[in-house]
């Protein structure tokens, strides 16, 4: 999301289809509107007054909800939460895409168990909610608590069919996410289904059960944990080591380890001792533990790699077999993308050829930043403040180091030498300035005599200049300011949602994003979540 700037240039286009590069958005003139994508667009959009918050129609600019909540969560398949206090833990409720509660009294946030993340949301057709510091249900989208959970419900994220519910005596069961009891509540501790396993504690000891409740490995363990990035195997202790099960229960080693870290393909790094080694899915070791560290670096070709630090402390890269892929003479390996390896080393950082073990460049960048999308392929690598792009295949320098900047721009290089800015194909060969692709304008804003107005083709005002200032035109409406209050007005001039809050939210035609005119959400206390992420 963006800020408009403070002051608009004399005349610029006004409806208009720009060339669009990532997440930016080329003007004329070059300049970049940066931001993340957000689907609030197709939701109700934010007025502010006095910091309250209110809803306006994303489809006519007309006033939804007066403003009057001080906090706002994210939209999540058509439901926000939103509290008459932004204090963490105070009492709030669901409102629908009509910017109307759906729960007919106030409901708890998650602070007691996710002070983190406190602010609910709908998955999958249910949220989870408090009903006092301890005690948590879940409702549906039509506002009806369905069932109850444990903290460990609320905290976690549950994406399968079945959730964790609770009786009244706290035992822990399943459910289905209508409502329905599926696994009768009958443990002292569960944790969420993950691809149709969960483990469960019985007796003080953990097993695992599939989605009937059946046991697929009885209850013997201290403890049992899901792999986050590999469904297949859960992890056990018991007697204070580490082993390996499958999804069926079946042993792929014994507790012989103290701690076990993540999968790369078909082999999972393994500590005993505080020295790292390997295993395969077969539960073979594959190498023994010997380093003071090993990451995963990912897949490249038939490879599974690993960043490995030995005693001397000097990184190098080997394979799932432990066959050396580069050797041990680096103090940092880093992989920004996909079969990119850089290594730094004598001050300097170069790209690796992990085939022949073998530096593709010497060291004498500074950084190597692979660029996007189209030009994934290169590389902007930067030596005493001054940047070029180099081939990612062979290391080749195709523009020169000698550029205050380099950027994508579109399918070309851009770079900036002191007051010039010149443009490189993906081969390196200097361009021309490229044409951006431009409608001819049906409207314009104008200034005079300080104030802003819009005039057609024909350099008729359509709107006489009387605003402080105004947006971009989306969905048939305008933002714009009288003084220092914002509000609607459509391309006849005429007022569709009143120039009397501090401040609006609107979208845009250029890209996904919407545009924030008059205050930013990380500045008022209570939308710090706002069209942000609450993964768990």
């Amino acid at each position: 999301m963006k800020n408009p700037a403070a002051n608009m240039i004399l005349l610029f286009s006004f409806l208009f289809v720009l060339q669009t590069s990532g997440n930016h958005a080329y003007s004329e003139t070059g300049s970049i509107a940066d931001g993340a994508s957000v689907s609030a667009v197709e939701s109700p959009l934010l007025v502010i007054e006095n910091d309250k918050i209110g809803f306006i129609s994303p489809v006519d600019g007309r006033l939804l909800l007066s403003p009057r909540y001080e906090a706002c969560g994210k939209w999540s398949e058509g439901f926000v939460w939103v509290q008459e206090q932004s204090d963490a833990g105070s009492p709030g409720l669901f409102i629908n895409l009509d910017a109307q509660p759906v729960t007919s009294q106030p409901l708890g946030d998650l602070y007691s168990v996710f002070p983190e993340r406190p602010i609910p949301e709908f998955r999958q057709n249910i949220a989870v909610v408090s009903l006092s510091e301890r005690s948590f249900a879940y409702i549906n989208t039509n506002g009806s608590i369905i069932g109850y959970t444990s903290p460990t419900g609320a905290f976690m994220r549950q994406d399968d069919e079945l959730i964790i519910c609770i009786d009244k005596n706290g035992l822990s069961g399943f459910m289905d996410r209508r409502g329905a009891e599926r696994i009768p509540p009958l443990f002292k501790e569960v944790t969420p289904f993950r691809s149709g396993r969960a483990a469960v504690k019985k007796s003080d000891k953990w097993g695992l059960i599939d989605n009937t409740g059946n046991w697929v490995a009885e209850p013997e363990f201290e403890n049992l944990i899901w792999f986050a990035d590999e469904p297949r195997y859960w992890s056990f202790l018991q007697n204070g080591k580490w082993g390996i099960i499958d999804r069926d229960g079946k042993r792929i080693t014994e507790a012989l380890f103290d701690a076990l870290g993540t999968w790369c393909g078909e082999s999972l790094n393994i500590a005993v001792e505080e020295r790292w080694g390997i295993v395969n899915a077969n539960g073979s070791v594959a190498v023994a533990p010997l380093y003071k560290t090993l990451e995963a670096l990912g897949i490249s070709g038939s490879d599974q790699l690993w960043a490995a630090r030995d005693t001397n402390n000097l990184w190098g890269i080997i394979n799932s077999e432990g066959i050396k892929k580069f050797d041990f003479v680096l103090e940092e390996i880093q992989s920004p993308d996909s079969g990119v390896f850089l290594g730094r080393a004598n001050g300097g950082v170069g790209l690796l050829d992990l085939k022949k073990g073998v530096f593709k460049t010497d060291l004498r960048y500074s950084r190597i930043l692979p660029m996007p999308d189209d030009l994934k392929h290169l590389a902007a690598v930067e030596r005493r403040d001054r940047w070029g792009v180099i081939r990612i295949e062979d290391g080749d320098e195709i523009v020169a180091v000698e550029y205050s900047s380099v950027a994508r721009d579109g399918n070309l290089i851009r770079t900036e030498k002191e007051n010039d800015t010149i443009w490189f194909d993906i081969h390196g060969v200097q361009v021309e300035k490229p044409e951006h692709i431009i409608t001819i304008p049906e409207l314009q804003v104008a200034i005079s005599g300080g104030k802003s107005g819009l005039i057609d083709k024909d350099g008729n005002w359509t709107i006489k200049p009387k605003y402080a200032e105004i947006g971009e035109l989306w969905n048939g409406l305008i933002p714009a300011r009288k003084e220092s209050s914002w509000g609607l007005i459509n391309i006849e001039g005429k007022e569709i949602l009143p120039c009397i809050y501090d401040g609006i939210e609107w979208g845009t035609s250029g890209h996904e994003d919407s545009v924030f005119y008059g205050f930013t959400p990380a500045d008022i206390k209570g939308l710090e979540f706002y069209g942000s992420s609450s993964e768990r």
